[in-house]
């Protein structure tokens, strides 16, 4: 079951056990639904980092695209719809029930890249991007759920540092691995074993080039250079998280 599906049902649930009858309760279950969508979409455009519309028009020659666990919808969001070309969620059925860190929703976002491509083919007859996914730079601040599995595709990787301990304002728990600060959110459930084992994937992530989220510190580390994203077929990935 999809977490669209767990919400509606806890919506119609609410509902019924409030006395309407199962048609009623399906019915305002969906529509509060589409409403609670809506004002989804409208926090990603409230919450913005700082400059994220401008770095977005320096790049939108590329195709663009965003790749998410949940149903935030760029191509839904005014001031952004005009500079993605594609975005995917894992709650889709082409995708569901295969979230990230599966690489099959970043092979999804491939295939949905190359029917833009055909569009705005910027060389002719080009119109796959798979022999050249060293060309596709996927950004976003999980090495788990992004970083590993676009690198396990062939996609070059930028790993925004500090950005996901950011989100997390309660903690219960902190560890180093690799002088790198790892934050165990007060929510979580997650086992000791659990931990030891997402800290060893962890250690295998290696993303191309990190950015730090402007806290202090080295800003930008890496070794890809801006013409290695230029030319035709080159593409974009985003990395998106959020429910």
């Amino acid at each position: 079951m999809s977490y669209t599906e767990m919400r509606i049902n806890a919506l119609r649930l609410a509902t019924e056990a409030a006395g309407y009858s199962h048609a009623e309760a399906e019915e305002a279950a969906n529509r509060a639904f589409g409403v609670w969508l809506q004002e989804r979409n409208a926090a990603g455009e409230k919450f913005l980092f700082p400059g994220a519309i401008t770095a977005l028009e320096e790049v939108k020659s590329v195709l663009f695209g965003a790749i998410t666990n949940g149903r935030a919808n760029v191509t839904e969001m005014e001031s952004l719809r005009s500079l993605f070309d594609f975005s995917i969620s894992a709650e889709e059925p082409e995708v569901f029930p295969d979230r990230k860190p599966s690489t099959r929703i970043f092979w999804e976002a491939v295939k949905r890249a190359e029917g833009r491509m055909k569009k705005r083919s910027a060389r002719e007859g080009e119109t796959s991007l798979v022999p050249q996914l060293s060309r596709w730079i996927h950004v976003g601040d999980d090495l788990v759920n992004d970083i590993l599995p676009a690198g396990q595709i062939g996609m070059r990787t930028v790993w925004i540092e500090g950005l996901q301990d950011r989100s997390v304002r309660l903690m219960t728990a902190t560890w180093t691995h690799n002088d790198r600060c790892r934050s165990q959110a007060f929510y979580s459930t997650m086992s000791a074993d659990d931990k030891a084992k997402k800290e060893k994937v962890i250690s295998a992530c290696k993303p191309d080039a990190a950015i730090s989220d402007g806290r202090g510190g080295q800003r930008y580390k890496g070794s890809i250079k801006e013409e290695e994203t230029r030319g035709g077929g080159g593409g974009g990935g985003g990395g998106g998280g959020g429910a």
